[in-house]
């Protein structure tokens, strides 16, 4: 109870800033200009809108999540405010869970928004729904943004909002390289093989989360590949959730 009480107090503070919906607007103008940018896609339009609007979302859910996740934390900190939270029967775990399911919701929001603004432009293009794998990429890509969005809240607790900001971007394309960078290291020395496996592992593997590619191309995915995709990001999620709640009982709040 006390944990969705402090996510309803995240939402309210969030939705009303004039740059959350800011964001979204940017982007549902970006998503609907698609129709008009791959008119000289020479028969593969659809494919460009698809590629296009996907990347287009996770963007803007990156974006929100670097506005809003990078200084949830220190923001409580810097101003008091999580002493006189967890000065009432409020516990760190439910504070870190509490702003993460704030987070959680005002993501799916703008991503519920930014969606029918897709769909809409498939449909103004004629193609009815498209893909029928699409709600699987918005889905991915959704929880894309909600593994950096555990990261940035944890970094927050001990760094400065730009730092934050640039290091999960940084995590973000190392993200998404990770299986060239695994497979590269493979091919190497001993050294190169421990280092790899040390990123594979730590660093969080965005690449297999991300189906815009497959789409654009047509190929089919399974359930059985979005639940694995699902399962592993929310073990990530988890672990990274449990290892801010560690970082917040070390840091000091006085």
């Amino acid at each position: 109870m006390r944990t969705w009480t402090i996510a309803i107090g995240f939402i309210t503070e969030t939705v009303l800033q004039p740059v959350y919906f800011s964001l979204i607007l940017f982007f549902s103008f970006l998503i609907l200009s698609t129709r008009v940018l791959t008119l000289f896609g020479m028969g593969d339009e659809v494919r460009m809108m698809q590629e296009m609007g996907i990347s287009s979302l996770t963007l803007a859910g990156l974006l929100i999540t670097l506005l809003v996740g990078t200084h949830v934390i220190s923001e409580e900190i810097q101003k008091r405010t999580v002493v006189t939270l967890l000065s009432k029967p409020v516990h760190k775990w439910e504070l870190i869970f509490g702003k993460f399911l704030g987070i959680a919701l005002v993501l799916i929001l703008a991503y519920v928004i930014l969606s029918a603004v897709f769909y809409l432009t498939l449909l103004w293009k004629g193609e009815g729904y498209g893909n029928p794998d699409l709600f699987k990429g918005i889905f991915l890509s959704y929880l894309q943004v909600l593994v950096i969005a555990s990261l940035s809240m944890a970094f927050s607790i001990f760094l400065p909002l730009a730092t934050n900001a640039a290091l999960c971007l940084i995590l973000f394309m190392l993200g998404h390289l990770s299986n060239f960078v695994y497979g590269a290291a493979l091919k190497g020395g001993l050294v190169a093989k421990s280092v790899g496996k040390m990123i594979y592992l730590l660093i969080p593997n965005l690449g297999f989360l991300d189906l815009t590619f497959a789409i654009g191309l047509g190929r089919p995915v399974s359930y059985g590949y979005v639940g694995w995709a699902a399962l592993y990001s929310l073990f990530y999620i988890g672990m990274t959730l449990l290892m801010a709640v560690a970082f917040l009982d070390r840091r000091e709040m006085y």
